[in-house]
């Protein structure tokens, strides 16, 4: 079935400009309709389903802002991309609050279009997933109650194992919190192999995970498994297809050839949806017919946690995009910006690695470095001199203006520890800052960005000597700055 967009656009030009390219990079997989007018597109949208609305926000005989609200809340999987003559990033701001994916602001590039089109279909994607998703979630929720039922149908025979059984679930309930943290899909899975290797202490464990695109399972992890599953060796799907066909477990005789041992195969599937597989080698007493149970209970809370950070992981894409399009906002407001803040995220990584930081903090901090001068789009560029940052009224423009911009990316709540660094940005490490935070108190990404920033600044835009910019530091170093951080960055400095 082919993708239907509609072009709502007054200038006949622009809109037949726009067909040609999406018909060009779709070719048989799209049919394009264009509207002149609000009423031509009330039409149009009621004959049919669109997968994307692009629309000229001044579109003649339709209140855009009304259309956007309504159509979004209404076609959720539709993204709605708004272009404009009018370059205004609070007019782009609301549109985007209101519903839309996208600003583009004309005139605008092929490549510029077709990238904006590509990253809204790619959400449109991610958000049909999303509820396909849900839906295989709800099925899975009730595998785990006719699995809950057959606990019971089992519960005369598991009598005289009781003891052991109850111990076995107080181990799976730990199991079951030990991995309900999700940070990222890469750490989800080492955690998720250590605390199963914990809880049933096999003899030999390897965690296969799937690439869809290639159509392979690859070793990710494996223990005592070395001779059988190298790591990094790759099989293909149709090796393991057996083991995707039901949502239960496979025993079978042990890979390893032990003769006491049984070899143990969860599936981690939901639907169409492949995430990998386990398989344990085990002694048979472990994985007798009244203790199967709790390997299905595991693969059931295993799936559920995987499948969580691989959503997770795809939802950080999505917000990606939104960061990357927000760069190339502040670069073609403010020139300059863009490079700027890409250098003090590049040196503000390089501290935080030095500091010993976790990932998931130095990813925050390498985001708030990116998008720490948002706020700074609509002040004049005459503001952003030596002469204005070392003058103390033109300061406090320039500092309330940077932190304004945590108010930027508050919708997006992927980012909200980085909002959290903007915000604290001009705290002083002596607690004389805005919210008066001292030392340690204050996030460590604001006391590295803080550092990184001005450094950049008085070197690249200031133009000021290496000498003059060290006196600055020396001068406020346990005052402004954090001196351990300041220490780090003059070794980076003198070693780079």
């Amino acid at each position: 079935m082919k993708e239907r967009i509609i072009i709502a656009d007054n200038e006949v030009a622009v809109a037949n400009f726009l067909k040609k390219i999406i018909e060009y990079e779709k070719r048989e997989n799209i049919e394009v309709d264009v509207a002149t007018d609000g009423k031509e597109l009330k039409n149009l949208l009621d004959s049919g389903q669109y997968s994307m609305v692009i629309i000229d926000f001044l579109l003649p005989g339709i209140d855009v802002f009304d259309f956007i609200a309504n159509y979004s809340q209404k076609n959720p999987f539709s993204p709605i991309i708004v272009i404009s003559a009018t370059i205004d990033i609070n007019l782009a701001m609301t549109c985007i609050r209101s519903g839309a994916y996208d600003f583009v602001s004309k005139p605008f590039t092929t490549d510029t279009m077709l990238l904006v089109i590509r990253n809204a279909y790619e959400k449109r994607q991610l958000l049909l997933d999303k509820e396909r998703l849900n839906n295989d979630i709800q099925k899975m929720n009730e595998d785990l109650m006719k699995t809950n039922e057959l606990v019971s149908q089992q519960k005369e025979k598991l009598d005289n194992y009781l003891k052991d059984i109850l111990l076995n679930i107080e181990k799976l309930r730990t199991f079951s919190e030990m991995i309900s943290v999700i940070k990222s899909f890469e750490s989800t899975c080492t955690n998720v192999f250590e605390q199963l290797d914990r809880i049933f202490n096999p003899f030999s464990i390897v965690l296969f995970l799937y690439d869809g695109k290639s159509s392979d399972f690859q070793v990710w992890k494996e223990k005592n498994f070395e001779k059988e599953f190298l790591f990094g060796t790759k099989i293909n799907k149709n090796e393991f297809s057996k083991y995707f066909k039901t949502s239960k477990i496979q025993v079978e005789n042990s890979i390893k050839g032990m003769e006491n041992n049984k070899t143990v195969v969860l599936p981690i599937f939901i639907g169409s949806l492949i995430i990998g597989l386990f398989i344990l080698d085990m002694e048979v007493e472990k994985v007798k017919d009244e203790k199967i149970i709790l390997f299905e209970i595991a693969r059931l809370v295993l799936t559920n946690s995987l499948v969580s950070a691989k959503f997770f992981e795809d939802s950080r894409r999505s917000y990606l995009e939104s960061l990357i399009a927000f760069l190339y906002l502040e670069e073609r407001i403010q020139p300059g910006l863009k490079k700027h803040s890409e250098k003090v995220s590049a040196l503000s990584v390089k501290i935080a690695r030095k500091m010993e930081l976790s990932d998931e903090q130095i990813r925050d901090i390498q985001y708030a470095a990116l998008l720490h001068l948002l706020g700074l789009l609509n002040k004049s560029t005459a503001l952003l001199n030596a002469s204005s940052y070392f003058d103390k009224e033109k300061f406090i423009q320039i500092r309330d203006a940077i932190i304004s911009g945590a108010d930027i990316i508050a919708p997006l709540v992927m980012l909200v520890d980085s909002q959290k660094i903007i915000k604290f940005l001009f705290e002083n490490y002596d607690g004389t800052g805005p919210n008066k935070l001292v030392g340690k108190k204050i996030p460590v990404g604001s006391r590295i960005i803080r550092i990184t920033s001005e450094y950049c600044a008085f070197k690249d835009i200031f133009k000021l000597t290496e000498k003059h910019i060290y006196g600055i530091f020396k001068e406020n170093t346990g005052i402004i700055y954090d001196p351990d951080i300041v220490e780090i960055l003059m070794s980076i400095v003198k070693n780079s």
